[in-house]
């Protein structure tokens, strides 16, 4: 910010030329108020302000310039002057992190005054005692002359951590921090999904000896993409209770004993479950922890797969929390909708457990604790699986199976300890049970109430 101005008179005339400054006040001097310029000649005047003698505000004067000689007049110059107060800037923070993943989070915050010159550094910093400091972590975005919004990302965290970040600024008159804002990191054992699709998986190229590697819910969804590969999860999923899109899949996926948590399905539709059919595909070792589908018009819903034609299903789990819940109209099954659909290739649920606290699978017809309705087909097992619950429905509800209608579905080493509503049809293992050829065989053991 300048203080002083230098300024010249000219005389382009033969005769020398007198000059006068008047109507200074008093934030203003000049070098000398009153002069002579010689014939073709010039003279150099130096004004400075001085701003030690006015307060805060913006300042303006008409200086008065009168001449002779060979010709006379006056001239008016004017002069503005603004005097600011310097301090620190301001800065605020956005009251909540936004992108908070395991070991990172992104969060905002705003230059709201510069203190009269530039800022120097500003950002954010963090640690994990409270009121942090520039000395702590931090980003630093730069040089700023501008009242801005800023946005930095804290990277490098500890997971299922606690962090407390200000923002701050920087001038020449000091630094200034924010208010304080607590973010906490995700569990390393978790990662909730936003919702959206990945682009990538974690690894691996979808073969039998090297699967897609999953870690996210975006990269669960993406499996839509890559239906008929081989994956295997890496870590616990938590869907968030977003909408879930059930899709097809033909191919395998090996839980390797994580959890996929929090199933939130709306969709006005048949075939709803983590997957929507399986067909010569295969599912083991994962979990469902924590599910709700409102279907209550459609068919064929369960919490891993809806419409379950040929494969493999086995050492799957289920376990519905307190407000979970599958409701649905025919085919409902705490693990599977239906099963069979006419196919004769050889289908087996193995080693599966499906528990609940409540009434929280619940259907028309068709209701059963680990399967719905076993719709025709051949070549079906079911064994070493069990069921501890609760069931609710009007007709064809079972504690491990709902209804099987029109082929040989074998149950081996079956448990069911199950507490059943039902107007019609109901039973401890088959709700119904209308076969042919050998019928149903089964070596089981059973709890029932109704």
């Amino acid at each position: 910010m300048e203080v002083s101005k230098t300024f010249y008179f000219y005389n382009y005339s033969d005769e020398s030329c007198a000059f006068s400054i008047s109507n200074v006040p008093v934030w203003l001097s000049f070098s000398q108020t009153n002069g002579t310029v010689n014939a073709s000649g010039s003279e150099a005047v130096t004004v400075t302000v001085d701003r030690n003698g006015v307060g805060e505000g913006i300042y303006s004067q008409n200086i008065s310039i009168s001449y002779s000689g060979k010709s006379s007049g006056t001239e008016n110059l004017s002069i503005k002057m603004k005097k600011v107060v310097l301090s620190a800037p301001a800065v605020s923070i956005a009251g909540t992190a936004e992108n908070i993943r395991q070991t990172s989070f992104d969060i905002s915050g705003n230059i709201t005054a510069t203190g009269g010159s530039e800022v120097t550094n500003y950002g954010h910093c963090w640690n994990t005692t409270g009121n942090p400091t520039i000395s702590d972590n931090k980003t630093d975005l730069g040089i700023t002359s501008a009242i801005c919004s800023f946005k930095s990302t804290a990277e490098n965290l500890n997971t299922y951590t606690t962090y407390y970040v200000r923002a701050y600024a920087k001038n020449a008159q000091g630094i200034s921090y924010s208010d304080q804002v607590a973010v906490t990191t995700q569990d390393v054992a978790n990662d909730k999904w936003d919702g959206n699709i990945a682009s990538s998986f974690d690894g691996g190229s979808g073969t039998n000896v090297d699967p897609y590697l999953v870690r996210t819910g975006g990269q669960l969804l993406l499996m839509k993409n890559y239906n008929n590969k081989c994956f295997k999860l890496v870590g616990n999923i938590d869907l968030n209770n977003n909408n879930w899109l059930p899709f097809d899949f033909y191919g395998s996926l090996d839980g390797a004993g994580y959890m996929v948590k929090n199933l939130y399905i709306k969709r006005d539709c048949d075939n709803q479950g983590l997957f929507s059919k399986v067909e010569n595909g295969s599912v083991s070792n994962v979990t469902i922890s924590g599910v709700r589908i409102e279907a209550g018009s459609n068919d064929c819903i369960g919490a891993l797969v809806g419409d379950f034609r040929y494969g493999e299903i086995v050492d799957c789990k289920v376990q519905f929390l307190d407000d979970s819940k599958v409701l649905g109209n025919s085919n409902v099954g705490g693990l599977i909708g239906a099963m069979g659909n006419g196919y004769a290739d050889s289908k087996r649920i193995s080693g599966c457990v499906v528990t609940t606290s409540s009434y929280a699978i619940v259907g028309e017809s068709n209701v059963g604790g680990i399967l719905g309705g076993y719709t025709g087909g051949y070549n079906g097992e079911i064994e070493n699986c069990q069921f501890i619950g609760s069931i609710k429905g009007t007709s064809n509800i079972g504690g491990i199976v709902g209804y099987e209608q029109l082929g040989n579905l074998v149950l081996r080493e079956c448990y069911a300890s199950v507490n059943i509503e039902a107007s019609t049809y109901a039973g401890g293992l088959f709700g119904s049970c209308y076969h042919n050829g050998s019928g149903c065989t089964y070596n089981t053991s059973v709890n029932f109430n109704v």
